[in-house]
């Protein structure tokens, strides 16, 4: 029920952030209403995330409709991460959408930045392709609307119609994909995919059994849902989108993307590769053929993009390229189904997600600092946004992540993603490097914030909290994992548990 909740509260404030948009009583009521719908869905998320902890997985189906005929949606120590990651996210781009945009704005800002959330909730916790699909679309119109929200200015404007143009022709294939998988399999649930790809005699209730080969449109499908999520998280060479969305969207917008939209292509990869159609499926050979191309190609992207975050000279640029590379990686790890891989892939898009956050809501401090203390927690909050994203140090998630990757690449033999992950960490460091020269030294720290008002007394204590909160998540989960060892044994079987495909097929259907 939390899982459910969680996306209809998102959806709820989005629908009153567009109605106060146009009320009178907007200017009073809008940005207490989305903070504090905001904070309700971290709530929630956090409650999850500790439901999940304790091992235990929440399925929800809508209107008490008995799956495979209804939707489902599942909620296990996997999605639960990264949903509180995208609750936490959405906080975050809230306040940042206040101390940056002016009203006029923001009242087009909240609705979508809700809108977003409540699709990518959607997609994360879906066990059902066709709601997955919508969910997909959700979060593209409206990634697409907030990468062109200034209006104004030629480059959102030019970025938004491209990313609009390729994204919708390639969501367009997803849909496509589900109506073949329904056509022969009689159903669109993940869990009864999953049990018919394996056993095609199988006969479920509502769907009973499949139609004619499945092995022919299983394999389509799989490749074409595989080139979609490819595309929604910038893998090489489908990643030509994403440095142009980065560099004109608005900063608040960008979070929102690292955090949600850009994680969802990974995240819809491992769910396709371990549970719809699991290494004991029909399609098993072809299925390792895929994963065989996908390994080379996202380490191959993870080194190439971090080429280029090396040759950036703006922030903006850093963060784009720096994302394409940590998702890279964080692909690279999730594919194998080795579970130190999937643990630290998984860890590695949070801490990818934390440290764009961190420098993106340090220049957006540092832009609207008033005073000599938030100026030094702007530096602190980028130092450590990049400290993380280096992560050589553990006392940051960062460090963890790749451990874990390296770990599980030697351990399953596989040399070369364990020595691209520590190259691409040194190419990267040299992009961070010159991040932090310009910061110190104060150059393009106020290039296209969109900076409107002056800072007053509430937006100053609003930055102090807001930026002292996101370091103390770093450095604290960071700490964790060093103070408590067996932490890192509970993520692993947790994660374990969330990609084996029986005990989610024994979990959905009855």
């Amino acid at each position: 029920m939390i899982s459910a909740s969680i996306v209809i509260n998102y959806l709820l404030a989005s629908v009153s952030a567009a109605l106060l948009g146009i009320s009178r009583y907007g200017k009073k009521f809008l940005d207490s209403v989305a903070v504090s719908m905001a904070i309700l869905g971290l709530a929630m998320s956090i409650a999850l995330m500790l439901n999940s902890y304790r091992n235990s997985v929440e399925v929800y189906t809508f209107g008490g409709f008995r799956p495979p005929l209804g939707i489902v949606y599942y909620a296990d120590f996997i999605n639960s991460i990264l949903s509180l990651l995208s609750s936490f996210a959405t906080i975050i781009s809230i306040v940042v959408a206040y101390i940056t945009m002016d009203y006029n704005t923001r009242k087009y800002f909240y609705p979508l930045a809700f809108l977003l959330a409540t699709g990518a909730q959607g997609f994360i916790f879906s066990g059902d392709l066709f709601h997955l699909y919508v969910s997909t679309e959700l979060v593209a119109i409206s990634s697409y609307a907030l990468t062109g929200l200034y209006s104004n200015k030629r480059n959102c404007v030019r970025a938004a119609i491209i990313y609009g143009i390729t994204g919708t022709a390639i969501t367009n294939f997803l849909l496509l994909a589900v109506v073949l998988i329904y056509g022969s399999y009689g159903t669109v649930n993940m869990a009864d995919i999953a049990l018919k790809s394996m056993n095609p005699e199988a006969t479920t209730p509502f769907s009973g059994r499949v139609f004619g080969d499945i092995l022919h449109s299983s394999t389509v499908a799989l490749a074409i849902m595989t080139w979609v999520f490819l595309f929604k998280s910038g893998i090489m060479p489908n990643h030509f989108w994403l440095p142009r969305v980065y560099r004109a969207a608005p900063i608040a917008s960008i979070i929102l993307f690292s955090s949600s939209a850009d994680i969802l292509g990974v995240y819809g990869i491992l769910r396709l590769y371990h549970i719809a159609f699991s290494c004991r499926s029909v399609i098993a050979t072809f299925r390792q053929t895929m994963l065989s191309m996908l390994t080379p190609l996202s380490l191959t992207s993870a080194l190439f993009s971090s080429l280029l975050t090396a040759r950036q000279t703006t922030f903006r640029g850093i963060v784009a390229y720096s994302t394409i590379a940590q998702l890279s990686l964080a692909l690279s790890g999730t594919v194998l189904g080795v579970p130190e891989l999937v643990a630290g892939g998984i860890l590695h898009m949070v801490a990818n997600a934390l440290g764009d956050t961190s420098v993106l809501l340090g220049y957006a401090v540092h832009a609207k600092a008033c005073g000599k203390k938030l100026h030094i927690l702007s530096k602190v909050l980028v130092a450590t946004g990049l400290l993380n994203l280096f992560g050589v140090i553990p006392v940051v998630p960062g460090f963890w992540s790749k451990a874990l990757m390296v770990w599980g690449f030697v351990e399953e033999g596989v040399l070369a993603g364990a020595v691209i992950v520590l190259i691409s960490t040194g190419l990267c460091a040299i992009g961070y490097l010159k991040l932090i020269l310009r910061f110190f030294h104060m150059e393009d720290v106020k290039s296209d914030l969109g900076m409107v008002a002056k800072c007053t007394t509430k937006m100053q204590w609003t930055l102090a909290t807001v930026a002292s909160l996101l370091i103390a998540v770093v450095i604290g989960v960071g700490l964790a994992l060093i103070s408590v060892p067996k932490l890192i044994n509970i993520f692993l079987d947790l994660t374990s548990n969330s990609i084996d495909v029986l005990t989610y097929i024994s979990n959905v259907l009855p």
